[in-house]
């Protein structure tokens, strides 16, 4: 534990990592163990370890920055194992298995990009790229050869973590073998109502209904908070008041009808609704995407 302390702080300073407000204080001259717990505690726990967790593969010639990646992941339930070159992913990946790849595109001997692409060409496999690469075409040709999320240097590990998580989810769904995420919730616009999976029903007030609307349209996705009050009260003002009341509301309802809640938050940045929908009753509400 202390050595993974002292890695984080050193790789926040080195600005490998991004630093939370939450614990900015201790890495301004803090106790670096309560920083990394401050850190691990703040990842979102998103993996249920009853179920089939991905068995993720961190490609990453930086020792320190793997090191955050494989302990987050680790804490967010994954099973992690990490290299430091292409050349070594290829020999560890003979006996040991990976579900999802995150690979650095700037690594020493093979690159990023020429792995992604062996990678797409073979089994089937989720691939995120991380890079400090500040090159603008460096995104569409890593999505071009099959990345399926793309994140720059200084890393927000935990926009990472939840990608894995979202990622795992989309791949557990077109295998079909999710289990209850195989059924989508339902959004009635008729009734009013969000219904889970399971069958259980939710109730819903015009501005719940407006709000699960704009994140239905793209469920799995980000939807930032700046998008979701411009199209709700039709307004550039980002009225996080207004939206966090609405949000406690919507989850003391699935509280009380015993259901999980299915919107993950994104550290004030945007909402997503985390599983599969479906919109019934009316033509999905269209909107522009943007902030």
């Amino acid at each position: 534990m202390k050595y993974i302390a002292l890695s984080a702080a050193r790789a926040s300073r080195r600005g490998w990592i991004r630093s939370s407000p939450m614990y900015k204080s201790e890495l301004d001259g803090g106790n670096s163990t309560s920083m990394i717990i401050s850190f691990l505690d703040s990842v979102p726990r998103h993996v249920d370890s009853a179920k089939s967790v991905p068995k993720v593969a961190v490609i990453e010639d930086e020792e320190i920055q793997r090191a955050c990646l494989l302990s987050a992941l680790s804490r967010a339930g994954c099973s992690v194992w990490g290299v430091d070159s292409a050349e070594n992913f290829y020999r560890e990946a003979l006996i040991a298995k990976a579900d999802i790849v995150i690979a650095d595109i700037g690594l020493p001997g093979e690159d990023g990009l020429s792995l992604i692409g062996h990678l797409t060409k073979s089994e089937e496999v989720g691939l995120i790229c991380i890079t400090g690469d500040g090159d603008p075409d460096t995104e569409p040709i890593a999505r071009r050869d099959g990345a399926h999320y793309f994140f720059r240097k200084p890393l927000d590990i935990n926009q990472v973590v939840f990608a894995v998580h979202l990622l795992w989810q989309q791949m557990n769904s077109q295998r079909g073998n999710s289990g209850a995420s195989q059924r989508p919730w339902v959004l009635d616009v008729v009734n009013s109502s969000l219904t889970s999976p399971e069958g259980a029903t939710v109730p819903l007030s015009q501005n719940e209904l407006r709000f699960l609307k704009i994140l239905a349209e793209t469920p799995m996705e980000l939807v930032p908070n700046s998008t979701i009050t411009r199209l709700m009260y039709n307004c550039d003002m980002d009225d996080k008041h207004c939206l966090e009341m609405l949000i406690n509301r919507l989850k003391q309802k699935c509280r009380q009808s015993n259901i999980p809640y299915p919107l993950r938050s994104i550290f004030g940045k945007g909402r997503v609704f985390s599983e599969s929908i479906v919109c019934v009753g009316t033509a999905m509400l269209g909107r522009r995407r943007g902030t």
